[in-house]
């Protein structure tokens, strides 16, 4: 494209005008905020019962999504310690990875990992199966947080992850905590 024509200069401010943004958003979940990739588009916000949450982003054409889950749950406290919270998230990843488990086939899972996302102790989990024939991979990862659970399941198609669900991984690693004011 000459952009030092005229007709140039339109297309290109044409372009601009008619394609989505190029930057991903920042989104809140709890106490955390997570920079959603670009090509993801969402949330789809569903409520399944008072206690749990979920927020669903995909790519259009693409069978790579991320959800974002907060669940209250009957654990009280700010006062727990890092082996405390490992050991819910862990508790809960075992029981969210049963759910993702029971919807495929030729089911495979790593072991549990202990991990840090925003400074707050976490477990993952990447899994692979089949639905419907078709095989798909997974990363799921789990944050207690006081009274709250925090799920963030990355997924789609293939054995191992396309580009935009690395991307969405990254975004989760990279996660930060809101500033408390």
């Amino acid at each position: 494209m000459n952009l030092s024509s005229k007709p140039g200069r339109w297309a290109a401010l044409l372009l601009i005008l008619t394609c989505p943004p190029l930057h991903a958003a920042d989104f809140s979940i709890g106490q955390f905020l997570i920079n959603v990739p670009a090509r993801f588009q969402g949330p789809v916000t569903t409520k399944s019962d008072a206690q749990v949450l979920a927020y669903s982003f995909s790519v259009p054409g693409s069978a790579s999504g991320l959800q974002a889950v907060i669940q209250e749950t009957d654990v009280r406290g700010s006062n727990l310690s890092n082996a405390e919270l490992i050991d819910i998230s862990r508790r809960y990843l075992a029981k969210m990875l049963q759910a993702v488990e029971r919807r495929r086939s030729d089911f495979r899972k790593s072991e549990p990992a202990t991990i840090k996302l925003a400074g707050s102790p976490a477990s993952e989990v990447t899994w692979t199966g089949r639905t419907n024939g078709v095989m798909n991979n997974g990363r799921l990862f789990c944050v207690a947080n006081g009274s709250d659970i925090l799920f963030l399941h990355v997924m789609g198609a293939g054995a191992v992850p396309d580009a935009d669900m690395s991307a969405a991984i990254k975004a989760i690693q990279s996660m930060r905590r809101l500033s408390s004011k």
